[in-house]
């Protein structure tokens, strides 16, 4: 029973510094999003100092992140706008660890419309989604510095879920995938269209949990996620040789 209750205890305080860490990344986008907002005239210079001093503290202590925290401290003392300071910490902070979270997504929407397009049982279709999608969100969250456990990958997952209803992404995926490949689909067989759409809705998820994992909102890197796009086609063109080749 001793022994029960220590492990019950250290995971419970394991999830419960999990969160916290989720919270403090969250509290600082918020206050980077409120430094921004139209209703400021050039932004609230201060809020945004204390969004870049909040940064500083959580990645200066890691090492791919440690010089571009000390870039950030350097440079932040010679600019006057909020929004200016919320670009230079996106560019000198940020950049390396978006592209290892594309990195990440990428893969694993290009593995999943490989992986499904041919996977000849529908539930372990959904098991296989589900899995990878759970693995994709922490990671994710692991590369902006959150490490979250069990409880935490849930409901960063709820989260997630609940940004692509609203977003209506679900329902709209379809539309963008045949403004990307056309009428291309219609004669394909229908587990490799499947495939592709289980990919591109993947990707799609990625970058949400990206944008919920993320201590600043995209300011500087609009644009970043026409991507999806590239990677649409990318994993078409992929599902259509795999096809050919098992053919």
């Amino acid at each position: 029973m001793g022994l029960l209750v220590l492990v019950t205890t250290a995971v419970a305080i394991q999830e419960w510094s999990a969160i916290q860490r989720i919270n403090a990344l969250e509290e600082i986008r918020q206050k980077a999003e409120r430094s921004l907002a139209p209703s400021n005239d050039v932004g609230d210079l201060d809020l945004a100092r204390k969004v870049i001093n909040g940064l500083i503290a959580v990645y200066a202590s890691r090492e791919d992140t440690s010089r571009g925290s000390q870039r950030l401290a350097e440079r932040q003392k010679g600019i006057f706008a909020a929004s200016g300071l919320i670009i230079l910490a996106e560019t000198e902070l940020l950049k390396t660890l978006d592209d290892r979270a594309e990195k990440v997504i990428r893969d694993t929407a290009l593995r999943v419309a490989t992986e499904t397009a041919f996977m000849p049982w529908p539930l372990a279709d959904v098991l296989l989604v589900f899995l990878n999608s759970m693995q994709m969100f922490r990671r994710i969250a692991e590369i902006y510095g959150s490490k979250p456990g069990v409880v935490a990958s849930w409901t960063l997952s709820r989260k997630v879920l609940a940004q692509l209803v609203v977003a209506g992404a679900l329902a709209d995926g379809g539309q963008w995938l045949d403004a990307v490949v056309g009428n291309r689909l219609l004669h394909l067989a229908r587990p490799i269209g499947e495939g592709v759409t289980n990919g591109a809705l993947m990707a799609r998820s990625g970058v949400t949990a990206m944008e919920l994992c993320r201590p600043l909102p995209f300011h500087a890197c609009r644009g970043r996620t026409p991507w999806i796009i590239d990677f649409t086609k990318e994993s078409l063109l992929r599902a259509l040789g795999k096809h050919d080749h098992a053919t």
